[in-house]
């Protein structure tokens, strides 16, 4: 019997842990010959998704992973990898965009395609529920991502996942660091890969734990990208990010524009969101990932 390992990067999501689990369960209890493990790796919580977790009916098909820090997602779904060893691994959002009967269809894939060297990514659709900006910036993003880097990442392509273990495997041989880009690691490794199409829901309940502005983690997942898969030298890469600022700053002056918004907001916001990103730079160029569970 083969072994399927889910795993889970969550922060603060007591409102939906119940949910999220009864939906997975119920995917994964059809799969006759899967035996399966939940893996969630808590990113320093402060409410009750702990305890809502250890009370589940299904606790014994479960583990959990507390981080010592508040890391962010992809380092916690390293954590997670480094900490399983089914035959088939997956990660998605806890929030339940990302619809977990999707596993059935990425498995059928898999077992039709019988090689031990595959990834199955799922391709959004639509964005249902998503602000209209990030759904632009994001767009934008892979653009960029695509025009600077050696992978070629397919637009919409998303953090539902499901790898073989020798994908994987390879995968965890590059030399993770703070700074490195997960998404981008199957596309550049080259491996059988395939894809799923799925509309992706609103947040099932309760506002969202990466809102579009206010939040380092979209400049700190783009700065991975470009830092991670350049063929430019390292000293060349905070120009990149600059120009790539440059760029959307004139974009978004026309956008706000439109909108008969103050350009001096707009000064003040680029001006930020390019010292975060500078910071960026600074603070994970050298910076390796370490063990922190």
């Amino acid at each position: 019997m083969k072994k399927i390992k889910i795993i889970f990067s969550f922060f603060n999501e007591e409102e939906i842990i119940d949910e999220l689990i009864k939906r997975v369960v119920n995917v994964l209890e059809k799969l006759k010959s899967y035996d399966y493990e939940l893996i969630f790796v808590n990113d320093c919580s402060t409410d009750n998704s702990i305890e809502k977790i250890k009370k589940n009916l299904f606790t014994k098909k479960i583990k959990i992973i507390n981080m010592k820090q508040n890391e962010g997602r992809d380092e916690c779904v390293i954590v997670g990898f480094k900490n399983s060893s089914g035959d088939l691994i997956s990660y998605f959002d806890a929030d339940l965009q990302d619809p977990p009967e999707l596993l059935n269809e990425m498995i059928k894939l898999y077992e039709s395609n019988n090689s031990e060297d595959t990834v199955i990514h799922s391709i959004r659709k639509k964005r249902e529920g998503e602000h209209i900006l990030k759904v632009m910036s994001t767009r934008l993003a892979y653009k960029i991502i695509n025009l600077l880097s050696v992978i070629d990442l397919p637009e919409e392509c998303g953090d539902f996942k499901l790898f073989t273990r020798n994908a994987l495997k390879k995968c965890l041989i590059f030399d993770i660091s703070e700074m490195t880009y997960l998404r981008g690691l199957p596309f550049y490794f080259g491996y059988n890969q395939h894809f799923v199409y799925y509309n992706r829901k609103p947040r099932y309940v309760g506002p969202s734990k990466f809102p579009v502005f206010l939040s380092t983690g979209p400049i700190k997942n783009f700065s991975k990208a470009i830092y991670s898969f350049t063929n430019v030298p390292k000293y060349l890469k905070v120009i990149f990010v600059t120009l790539n600022v440059l760029l959307i700053s004139v974009l978004l002056n026309g956008f706000f524009n439109l909108l008969n918004i103050n350009t001096l907001f707009l000064t003040i916001f680029i001006t930020i969101y390019s010292i975060i990103l500078f910071l960026n730079y600074l603070l994970f160029k050298k910076k390796k990932f370490k063990k922190i569970f």
